[in-house]
Order: C-alpha cells, then structure tokens, then sequence
C-alpha cells in the first residue's frame, strides 16, 4: 500500500516538477488517471519480481538499496515501454520518466531507512537504560566494531551498555558510530575505564597483531577490566559464531602467529589411500596429527596409544572421518615389540608417525629408566620394524630438548633422532625427524597449569622471571609435522619455525591481567628456582648445527653430525648398570653435549622430594 501510494504521488509531483508549477491546473488529470493504470501495477509487479518484499524494513541496508535501484529502474522502464505501445506517449513528456524515477528512489528508499532509523533511535535508548549492568568499551571503530554494536543494541536480551569506542586512527576522534563516540585511543583505556567505571573490553579488531594484543594487555595492567573479542574472522564467514559470540583473548592470540598455509598436494599424495600407523594417537600431539590425517583421507588410520581412556576419547573426533576413512584403535606400549610386529605384520602401514614419548622433565629426572625404555627402546624397536616391513616414511616427533641437553628427556629424545639417521644409512625407509619446542594447550604445559592456579586463588609458580620457551599451537605443530613428513627424503631433522620465545614470567602476567585480576593485590606470582635438569632457554639447533630452508617457509631442516657406528652398541649396553649416576654417564657417552647438572652427579637415587615438579 505505501508503494502504490509512493507510485501514484510520485507520478504526479514528476508533472507538477516538469511544468514548474505546484498548482494542479496544469495537469492533465485525465490523462494521468489512464497512465496510472498501467504505471500503478507495472511497477508493483517490478518491484515485486526485484525482491522489494523479502526484505524487512527494521534491517534494511546496502543489499536492499540495491534491490529497489533494480526495481525502480526496472518499474519505470517497463513503464515506458508499455505505454508508448498503447499511446505512443501522447501528451507524457519524456522526461517526465526521469523524474518520476528519481522520486521513486526518494520515496521507496527513503520511506524504508526512515523507518529504520526511527527503529534504531527507539531501541538505542535502550543501551543507556539503567538494566543494562556491564558497562563496556570497544575497541576500534571500523567495520566490525559497527557490526557488533548493531547486534548489541538490537538485542534487548544483551547486558552490555557501551559506554563508548576507541581507536587509534587521529580522523576518528570524537566521532559518532551508531550513535557512540569515539572517546580517545586505545592508550586511554585505563583513564577512561576508572572515569566510567566500565566492567568490559571488547576488542573488535579481528585482525588484531600480536603487538596490538600485548599493547592492549598492558593498557588493562592497572585495571581489573575483563578482556574479550569478537571471533575471528574465518569463523564469521563459515557462519559458525555470529559477531556477538564473544570469546576470551587466549594466549594463542598473544603469540600472533599466522595460520599455516600446507602445500595440500604434497600432503595429499602421501597421505590420501595409504595406511597410516600414529603412535601415542591419544595425546596432545598425536591426537591432534590424527584429525589432520583423517582429512586428508588415508585408507586406514591406526590410532595406536597406551591409555584407553584417550583412544576413547580420540573415537568421538574421529567419528565423523568414518564414513570415507577405515579408523583402527589399538591400546598397546611401544615397548613391546611383540605388540608393535603383531600391529605391523597385521595391517602393514604405510606412513609412521611417532608421537608416543615421555615428555615432562622433572618427572623424566626422577625416573631416568623409564625415559630410556620408551624414548629409546621404544624408538629403536619401533623403527626396526618399520625398516623391516618397508614401510615408505617414519616420522618421529622430536624435541627443541634434544638440542645440547641438561636432562634425561633432551638425551633420550637426541638419541631417539640418531636412531633414525643411524637407521636410514641401511633401509629404504625414510626416516625424517621433526622438531620444535612447547605447543600451547598439550597435557603438562605451562598454560593449563596457569589456569589452574588462577581459579584456585594463586599464587602462579614460574620457575625463573628470565626463563624463555617457543611456543606454537597444537594444530600447527600438527600441520607442520604433516608437511616435514611429506617434504623429506629420508635422514634429515627439520626444524619447525618457532617465532620467537616468550617470557614465561611475562606470560603469567598477561593472563592475570586477562582474568580481570590484579598482580600482587588479587594474586602473586612466585619464583620457584629452576628444576633439575631445566635450562633458562631451549634451543632449536645445537651450536655445530645450521639449517637450510625448504619448499615450506616454517620447515628448515638442519645439517647435523654423523651418527657413531658404535651407537647400538652403546644402547644395548645402556641397562648394564642399575645405578642411575652411571646410567647418567652412558647416555653422555652417546651424546657428548649432553650436561649432567652439577647436583646429580654422583647420586644413585633420587627421591620425590628432590626435585620441584611445580
């Protein structure tokens, strides 16, 4: 009805406009009534087919000013033509259609945005409306941060009234957005927040870097502001999360590092349609290795993993792979090597990915036997096998640890790495080595640890306010494994580019401060003195070492010394002994850059309360 009216009204204001007068005696009302005939319905129709009535007018926006730009043109257009058939447009000036297409614009478009902006201004009140508890800053004034407070302030269910926005972009200062000013930049968070005893951040800058993120961390240093973003932007275009779906800034967002981009050929042609065995499949590592390789659709994926529990937990990711990947799940230890033949003479995989390993230091100090029974025996028993059933590829996960090591997990994991290069020189198996430092979130890390002690009140143990660590995330150490594996030809250790390390004491910090807490009045952090065995930083590549890049620009693979051919020999002669100070000795026989610390030199035991597991 408001169409038709705009329609009619508008076709005789185009006349009254083309005579130059506002008096109805110049118009030929006859004449008029008889065009409005054709003109009323031709248009609705247009309108109609354009899509004008699909819309809803509270949200009208872009997509639909273009639809009534199509319609109108499209109505006005057939107009025209239909009544130049019919009259040959005797006594209709031609530009009368002009006009009317004009007006048409003004009244179609303009009667819809009004109705929205009346809409806004109504509901927008709402957001100064005393019910609404969490006062709120954003952060940045672009396009997300108009898309987030549109969602805000049309959702009457929301608890957020924001206060205002800031950014650091000088032309946007004391703008209006949506009916909010940018109140400073985003270095005046603080002052800003006590001034409006705001409750919230809200960082709507989904491409935010890592240097933006630990700037806007510290700005929230001196306040107990709550700390969140809107989702990233992968997952607003998939339609997983919509733009109000606010998340918690995770330490993965402070390391700021890019997402790996695979070379999905190469990783496809060693994967797809083969049989893939992934040892310790239900940890941290090779649970996540197993999703990666599930998508690329191998034939037959061997789940093989010491503990039920996680293998059971690993068959709920996986269930989805079923229906075009066979999925096998085996409880068994790399230890037995009667376990590991059976497996292989069974289903004689393809590809190896060796993820199972004792991996936490202190806890490997302590039980110095045992690191060696699965990081070396486990190793050796499980790569013999694997030359023995020609398998294509065996991948161990290794360790930045590995690299000139102060403890029994880097040594044993070192000698894990020359047992595939002391291997390689008499098989047709590829042996290749990956290595890298902390991934955020694995079983035993520093970061679930850190969550931890800040909902149990603190105080958070770091060990040394100097110490530094690499860091990547589960999937891209996984994604990276899968790359080196397909780049390598067997007998090379790649290097995973880590970025750069991170202060753990700083790290603390950052996560304090992303609790909404305060350091030393809410919580403290407290300086335990390194473990045994603990160095202040790992490195990726020992002193004789350098790297070489590769076809992937986060894989380098070093170039590393000889393996001893007297290495197996000095495995088997690894158990002679049940003193640990000798079996200390030994493994430094093996690997020379190996520093027995200071105070385990000449111990023969070592009990629990020796060592800080903290």
């Amino acid at each position: 009805m408001y169409d038709g009216a705009v329609v009619f009204i508008s076709y005789i204001l185009s006349y009254l406009l083309r005579y130059n007068s506002l008096t109805l005696e110049v118009l030929d009302i006859n004449n008029i009534l008889k065009a409005s005939i054709v003109i009323l319905p031709v248009n609705l129709l247009c309108f109609y087919s354009m899509g004008l009535y699909r819309g809803i007018w509270r949200f009208s926006s872009i997509p639909d000013l273009v639809r009534i730009i199509k319609g109108i043109s499209l109505g006005v257009t057939m107009s025209f033509l239909v009544l130049f058939l019919f009259t040959r447009l005797e006594s209709i000036p031609r530009s009368i259609f002009l006009i009317h297409w004009t007006l048409l614009l003004i009244g179609i478009g303009g009667g819809r945005f009004a109705y929205r902006v009346y809409q806004d201004v109504n509901l927008g009140r709402e957001v100064t409306n005393k019910k609404r508890k969490r006062l709120t800053i954003i952060l940045g004034a672009g396009y997300s941060a108009q898309l987030l407070i549109r969602e805000i302030i049309s959702n009457p269910a929301s608890d957020i009234r924001i206060i205002g926005l800031l950014d650091d972009d000088i032309s946007k200062r004391n703008k209006i957005l949506h009916g909010f000013k940018v109140l400073g930049s985003i270095s005046d968070i603080g002052q800003i927040a006590k001034l409006h005893g705001v409750n919230d951040v809200i960082i709507a800058i989904p491409k935010a870097t890592k240097e933006q993120l630990n700037n806007i961390i510290s700005y929230c240093d001196s306040t107990q502001l709550k700390v969140k973003m809107i989702p990233s932007i992968s997952d607003l275009i998939s339609g997983k999360v919509q733009i109000t779906k606010l998340r918690k800034v995770t330490p993965t967002d402070l390391l700021g590092r890019d997402q790996v981009k695979l070379d999905i050929a190469s990783v496809s042609h060693m994967i797809s349609d083969k049989i893939v065995l992934v040892t310790g499949g239900g940890g941290s590592i090779g649970s996540e290795l197993c999703l990666q390789i599930a998508k690329l659709k191998p034939r037959k994926l061997i789940c093989f993993d010491i503990s039920e529990l996680n293998l059971y937990e690993l068959g709920f990711k996986l269930e989805k792979f079923h229906e075009f990947t066979e999925l096998e799940y085996i409880i068994g230890d790399v230890r037995d090597a009667k376990k590991i033949s059976d497996v292989f003479n069974t289903y004689c995989p393809n590809i190896v990915f060796h993820a199972a390993a004792y991996k936490h230091v202190p806890m490997m100090e302590l039980n110095p036997f045992e690191a060696i029974k699965v990081n070396v025996i486990g190793t050796q028993s499980l790569a013999e096998v694997s030359h023995e059933y020609k398998v294509d590829k065996f991948v161990l996960i290794s360790t930045d640890k590995a690299v000139n090591p102060t403890n029994v997990m880097g040594t044993t994991k070192r000698i894990a790495e020359m047992i595939c290069q002391n291997i390689q020189k008499r098989s047709q198996t590829k042996f290749e080595v990956v290595r890298f430092g902390n991934v955020l979130g694995s079983s035993g890390s520093v970061i679930p640890r850190f969550q931890k002690q800040i909902e149990n009140g603190g105080p958070l143990t770091v060990t040394h306010p100097e110490i530094l660590r690499y860091f990547m995330s589960i999937p891209e150490a996984a994604q990276l494994v899968i790359q080196a594996g397909a780049i390598g030809n067997g007998g090379e250790i790649f290097i995973l580019d880590m970025g750069q390390p991170v202060k753990i004491a700083d790290l603390a910090k950052q996560m304090i401060t992303l609790a909404g807490l305060k350091l030393d009045e809410d919580i403290e952090i407290e300086y335990t003195g390194l473990r045994t065995g603990e160095k202040l930083y790992e490195e990726l590549l020992a002193d004789t070492e350098s790297t070489l890049p590769t076809a992937h620009d986060r894989v380098r693979v070093a170039k590393v010394r000889e393996v001893d051919n007297t290495l197996e020999e000095k495995i088997s002669n690894l158990f002679d002994s049940s003193d640990e100070s000798c079996i200390r000795e030994k493994l430094k026989n093996i690997v020379p850059e190996y520093e027995i610390p200071e105070s385990l030199r000449g111990k023969k035991t070592l009990s629990y309360s020796s060592v800080n597991l903290n």
